[in-house]
């Protein structure tokens, strides 16, 4: 009986579920991330007047401009990081063909 509940349809079942969970778990990872950079970002106006001598204005709109800006720069950071091992598996035959890696003499 535990043999006809691991079928096909369970089987990809099992396997989606395993994908989710890995998706999610990296989603939260990025997400913690950007919280932590958020937070850094805001607190740099802060920063800047009291140890820097800068005359920036602190207000709640500068705050969260230098949040959103920290997140956003983070998050395209993480764009160019996929992008970038994409094109790396994408031109992985081309390397090899043509030999990527040169010697050091």
């Amino acid at each position: 009986m535990a043999f006809e509940l691991l079928g096909s349809d369970m089987l990809i079942f099992l396997v989606i579920m395993i994908v989710f969970i890995i998706v999610a778990y990296k989603i939260v990872k990025i997400a913690a991330k950007a919280a932590i950079i958020g937070l850094v970002a805001a607190l740099f106006p802060l920063f800047s007047n009291y140890f820097l001598g800068t005359t920036m204005a602190i207000d709640i709109y500068t705050i969260i401009w230098f949040a959103v800006t920290g997140v956003a720069l983070y998050l395209l950071y993480c764009c160019a990081g996929i992008i970038w091992k994409f094109l790396k598996i994408l031109t992985a035959p081309l390397r090899a063909i043509f030999g990527g890696k040169k010697e050091k003499k």
